[in-house]
Order: structure tokens, then sequence, then C-alpha cells
């Protein structure tokens, strides 16, 4: 997580430096925009500092996400200067009509990409809320210093030189490609729709098939040292996750019953037999041992004592030969609750769950329903992780696409223009769940935020667009005219 915090920002700096260049061929759309967003990743992670929060593999993805949407905002407000550049006569002047007319939708894409975000905060994982903190924190920052630093940035430097000698061949290209798209949107609707449809109903098949990991062992590369040494350890010996299986009653003294003790080695049969796991260690088998060396180590009295005073007995015996620290490791003082240590060779959140779920189904049927049960361990808790991520995943996505409808509707007054800003802002989750689903990746901790982050984007794009669109149709109220000179203006940004 360190060494790639220190290197991931400053290369995707130097890429989004490249891409500023080759677009905008400007100094202040080049400089502006790096500076910006440099000083919201500089309040941001002083705010973690001063919670003390500590840097994990999600607080991480935090500089990443705000240059990679920084600098989208920052794009359209550098495509509308450019426009407006050609004909103000002065810096000033240029700043000015620029922001008054690119403010208002990028206040609405911070506040809709925090939305996207902040529904983050339902799921109960500490992590995720972390980032979703820290990132609607980066979000309004980059917002205060764009709308104050980016305008008085713009009025000081010079306006950009008109070039005599035509577009450049960088220029021509993009402006091809958009008229391709026209194009497509205006005459190939009965080609291209039906084909998009076929591929979001193949995606939504794939979401179906999507699973859910959340092993932490799965998070790094099969090469790296951390991940070999856990599996040798995972074939080689007992595994890297112990499970405890917690029996107990509320009556005390209940496992100085000699009939209560054989029931932890009548279970303990049972848990040998599942898969993955290869041994099992509890209260019962050490008082066999005990058993064993209290009787001159004649093999036949390795066994359980079948009397409540050879019980009591060897409590004593118990604690004096292998310690207190032995006993309660295994049994509590009141004699009531009882642990059984299992040694396996699972490492899948999956396979963790499933070994739960057998053992609690095992448990009810065949002892007394006056006895609780708990099973539990690292891997077990690492696993449960897991139903939580999915529930979360849910409730935040349905939270973020009524909110964005809402705001749709609202600033549009129309239910027809918040469905139709919907669709777009939901086709690259059902298409990233899906290709997940179709090749196998999992979903885990990480691969969740792809859905915040993405509708987030999204919704920025579609907003700088239908704004864009109803300014073009109400002033020529012409709607393929209209599309032709959004998608003119706002398409270089939206790439």
């Amino acid at each position: 997580t360190k060494k790639d915090f220190f290197q991931l920002p400053p290369i995707t700096f130097c890429i989004i430096a490249v891409l500023l260049f080759f677009l905008f061929r400007n100094l202040a759309c080049l400089v502006l925009p790096l500076t910006c967003v440099t000083l919201a990743l500089v309040w941001t992670f002083g705010l973690m500092a001063l919670t003390k929060t500590p840097l994990s593999m999600m607080t991480m993805i935090v500089p990443v996400f705000l240059i990679a949407v920084g600098t989208a905002y920052c794009l359209h407000i550098g495509s509308e200067y450019i426009s407006y550049s050609e004909k103000a006569e002065s810096r000033a002047e240029a700043s000015f009509l620029t922001f008054s007319t690119i403010s208002f939708p990028t206040v609405l894409a911070v506040v809709t990409t925090a939305i996207g975000l902040g529904s983050l905060l339902v799921n109960r994982i500490v992590a995720i809320r972390e980032f979703a903190i820290f990132s609607c924190f980066g979000m309004f920052s980059l917002l205060v210093i764009v709308l104050t630093l980016y305008p008085a940035g713009l009025a000081l430097f010079p306006l950009p030189k008109q070039k005599g000698n035509g577009p450049t061949e960088t220029t021509n290209i993009i402006d091809r490609f958009l008229g391709w798209i026209v194009q497509l949107d205006l005459d190939k609707q009965k080609i291209t729709l039906p084909i998009l449809g076929i591929f979001v109903g193949f995606c939504i098949v794939g979401i179906f098939r999507i699973q859910v990991e959340t092993s932490p062992v799965e998070f790094f590369k099969k090469d790296t040292p951390v991940s070999r040494h856990f599996h040798d350890i995972y074939k080689d010996l007992s595994g890297s996750f112990p499970v405890n299986v917690v029996m107990a009653s509320e009556d005390d003294d209940y496992f100085e019953n000699p009939l209560h003790l054989a029931q932890i080695a009548e279970l303990q049969e049972f848990l040998e037999t599942l898969p993955g796991v290869d041994k099992t260690v509890s209260f019962a088998e050490y008082m066999k041992l005990v058993n064993y060396a209290s009787n001159q180590f004649d093999p036949k009295y390795y066994t359980l004592p079948e009397e409540d005073f050879e019980v009591r007995m060897l409590l004593n015996s118990y604690k004096i030969m292998l310690g207190e620290d032995i006993f309660t490791r295994f049994m509590n003082y009141y004699l009531s609750k009882a642990n059984i240590l299992l040694f396996t060779h699972i490492s899948s959140s999956r396979d963790f769950l499933e070994t739960r779920e057998k053992i609690l189904a095992h448990v009810q049927e065949n002892f007394s329903k006056d006895l609780t049960w708990d099973v539990t361990g690292l891997g077990v808790v690492v696993s449960a992780s897991s139903d939580l991520l999915t529930k979360g995943q849910v409730k935040s996505l349905s939270i973020t696409v009524v909110l964005v409808f809402s705001i749709m509707f609202l600033l549009f007054l129309s239910s027809k223009v918040g469905l139709i800003a919907i669709v777009p802002n939901l086709f690259p989750i059902v298409v990233v769940f899906g290709i997940m689903g179709w090749s196998g990746i999992e979903l885990s901790m990480v691969t969740s935020l792809i859905a915040s982050i993405a509708i987030g984007l999204a919704v920025d794009d579609t907003i700088h667009y239908l704004v864009r669109y109803n300014r073009e149709f109400k002033n020529s109220l012409d709607d393929r005219l209209a599309l032709r000179q959004t998608i003119r203006h706002v398409g270089r940004p939206i790439l």
C-alpha cells in the first residue's frame, strides 16, 4: 500500500499532463488543472493526518481518484475557456464568460459525484466508509479551489494564440471521431440501439454469475512473497486461518458431566470429516492426555473419564500439568463454554462460509437445543464481510440512482429527462459488473468501489451534456443541430 501510494499518483499526474498538453496546447490549461488537483490532495491528506486516519488499501485510491475526477472538471472548463477566448477582448473577460456558464454544471457535477460516493457511507465496512468520507471532502475541496483559484489564474495567463495554419493533426482526429459519433447518434439508431441492447443483456446475465470474495490473500499477485508463503503454509502445514467452534450452556459446571464432555469429542469426529479441515484440538483431547499421563501412560486410559468425580480430579491435574493458560484457551472458568480449534486448508471466503453453515446445520440437528453455538475466527470474520459488502453495494447504488434521478428531475422539471440521464449512468456499471461476472473477476472490497466511482464520473459528463444541449436547443429550436453543437463543445472534454 505504501509503495503504491508513492508510485501511482505521480504516474497518473504524468499521464494527465501529457493528455492536457496534446488536447489544449495551452499553458494555462496545463498548469491550472494540475495545481487545483494538487491543492485538493494536500487538503484531503492534511485532514487525514489531523484525524489520524491511517493509509489503507481503500484510502490509497483517493489521490488517483481525485486526480482523475479533478482533471475531468478542469477539462470542461478548459474547453469552454478556449471557445470564449476566441471572441473575448481580454483575459479577465474570457475567464468571466467561461465561469458564468460552466460554474452551475460544475457545482452540480460535484454534488452528484459526492452523492455517488456518499452512498458508500451506508456500507458497514469501515474502510469503505473512510474512502467515501475523504473522497467527498476532496471533491468539495476541489470545487472551492476550482471556483476561486482557476478563474483568477486564467485572468493572469495570456489568451491562447490564434493559430493561422489551421487545426493540428490531433484536433483533426478528435473532430473526425466526434463527427462519426454525431452520425451514429442521428442516422444509425436502428443499428446501434439493438446492438447496445444485446450487449447490455449479455452483461446483465454476467452480473448473476459474479462471485463475492473477500479473502485478503487474493489481493496479492501470486508471485509476491506474502502470497507464496501463505500458500506454502496452506499446502504443507495446517493453514493460516484456523476456525473456532464454541459450544456454550447457560448452566455452570455443564462440562463437568462426563456425558457432556463426550459431546465435545463427538463433535470433533464430525468436524474432522469436513473438507479442508486437517485437525481439531479441544478440551476433550487434553483431558484424554491428562488421564493417560495420570495413569502411568497406560494406553487404555487414553480416554475421557466416565464418572463425575474422575472429571473433577482430572480438572485439577489438567491445570497442574498443562497450566492455566492451556485450560482457558479451551474452557471457561465456569465450565460452561468450550472452544474447539480447527486447523484448516481453507482460504476462500466462500469455503469459510460454507464450512460455517455445515457446522451450524449439524449441531442444530444433533445436539441439545439448550446449547448455543458460534463459529468464528479470522477467516470467518473476513468472509462475513462479503455479505456486508453485497448488501452495502445494493443499498448505495439504489440511493445513488434515486438521488441522481431526483436532481435531474428538479433541474429540467421532466421525469423523461431524469430517466434518460439515468440510462448512461447505469450503463458503465452494468458493463463492468457483467464483464467481471463473465471473466471470473470477483467482487471484493476494492472492486465494489467501481460502481460508485463510475456513476460519479458518468453523471458529471451527463450533466455537462444535458446543460449544453438545453442551451443549444433554446438557441436554435432544432434538436439535430443542438445535438451536433453539444457534441462539438463537450465531446472533447468527455473523451
